[in-house]
């Protein structure tokens, strides 16, 4: 009886300690949160996408309702999350003093459907994971997209496809060259750069985009290169007369 019990005996811790490691790995792959912003605060929503982002925890997803967002010196997204506008880049618009998003060190992070202005550069990203779709990039004092890794050992990539990119004081998209043993890439799909397109990575995917700017230190395949004729204030239509009416491919 006393051998049996013993055995019921450990069994049982044995099946508590298992309960409690399947607690704790359930904890850690908890799914994640979708926050909110509107500046008016509704639904204890955030006022501002930066209280939003530093809230988040990794993999969570920020919806942002319309309106113009002032986020001081930059938007800092230092952690892997998803900032999706809900109405698109006419009505929903972020900016900075420097720089309009800001990706640091380490972090996955996707920007989606914002019109990113006013700044001395549109999105600096460094040394992280970037994606940015259906975007409008305008009127930067610098670069538009600034893609950085100057240190050695470093993995980046940015991803940019369907953006506007336009008025940029300096390149539309600038990649830097980094140090030893470093790994960038580039990937640019179907986006319209009225800029200078500058890349000095090592891995570069460059398609179906419209550049009417230089392209440097890149090949950019089934590119068109004639000005696409916005109508004027409205980035995301053209004229009846636009050479990229039907010229893309199906």
């Amino acid at each position: 009886i006393n051998m049996n019990r013993k055995r019921w005996t450990r069994i049982l811790k044995m099946c508590t300690g298992i309960a409690a490691l399947v607690f704790i790995v359930s904890l850690g792959h908890a799914s994640a949160a979708t926050l909110c912003v509107d500046k008016t605060g509704a639904n204890g929503c955030y006022t501002t996408i930066q209280l939003a982002v530093n809230n988040a925890s990794a993999g969570d997803v920020i919806n942002v309702e319309p309106g113009l967002y002032l986020e001081g010196t930059s938007l800092s997204v230092q952690k892997s999350v998803t900032i999706v506008s809900v109405a698109g880049p006419e009505k929903t618009k972020i900016e900075g003093s420097s720089v309009g998003v800001s990706v640091g060190t380490n972090s996955t992070v996707n920007v989606k459907g914002f019109t990113i202005s006013g700044a001395t550069q549109g999105v600096y990203m460094h040394a992280g994971s970037l994606t940015l779709e259906n975007n409008i990039i305008v009127g930067i004092g610098s670069h538009g997209i600034f893609c950085n890794a100057p240190s050695n050992n470093v993995y980046y990539v940015c991803d940019i496809r369907n953006n506007t990119i336009l008025s940029s004081g300096g390149e539309g998209i600038y990649s830097d060259e980094c140090g030893y043993y470093c790994s960038p890439t580039i990937k640019l799909y179907n986006n319209i750069i009225l800029d200078t397109v500058n890349l000095n990575s090592d891995s570069e995917t460059c398609i179906y985009n419209t550049i009417t700017g230089a392209i440097l230190n890149v090949s950019c395949a089934s590119t068109q290169t004639a000005d696409p004729l916005f109508i004027p204030s409205n980035y995301c239509a053209v004229q009846s007369a636009s050479p990229s009416i039907d010229a893309g491919s199906p």
